[in-house]
């Protein structure tokens, strides 16, 4: 065996490792998908996405559910109010996109774009 099929080897081995020690425990894969919903939903939000809110709120869901048994109040307050805050920004970021449509389209009245007898 060559180092490299050692390394590779015992790379393996330790990735079988962890799938047997955490690969059948229902929290852990809970936790990773927190982790997923919540990164995406960073990057969402870098990308000026209303999805980063949708993706954030289903993390905090998770959270919630996660963090009950344990009886961390606090923490599930926290992300109660979190779901609270999503709900306000979808609601503001369509409300604002919708009110830069408009005016948008009032913009491109005046200026004679748009709607012309081409387009009929």
């Amino acid at each position: 065996m060559s180092e490299l099929d050692l390394v590779l080897s015992d790379a393996s081995l330790s990735i079988w490792r962890f799938v047997i020690r955490y690969g059948t425990s229902t929290e852990f894969w809970v936790q990773t998908f927190i982790l997923i919903t919540g990164v995406i939903g960073q990057l969402l939000v870098a990308k000026k996405d209303i999805r980063a809110f949708y993706s954030w709120s289903i993390s905090n869901v998770f959270i919630i559910i996660s963090t009950l048994p344990k009886e961390q109040y606090g923490m599930v307050l926290f992300y109660f109010f979190s779901i609270g805050f999503n709900i306000y920004s979808i609601m503001k970021w369509r409300k604002d996109h919708e009110r830069e449509q408009i005016n948008q389209a009032r913009d491109d009245a005046r200026q004679g774009i748009g709607v012309t007898s081409a387009n009929y």
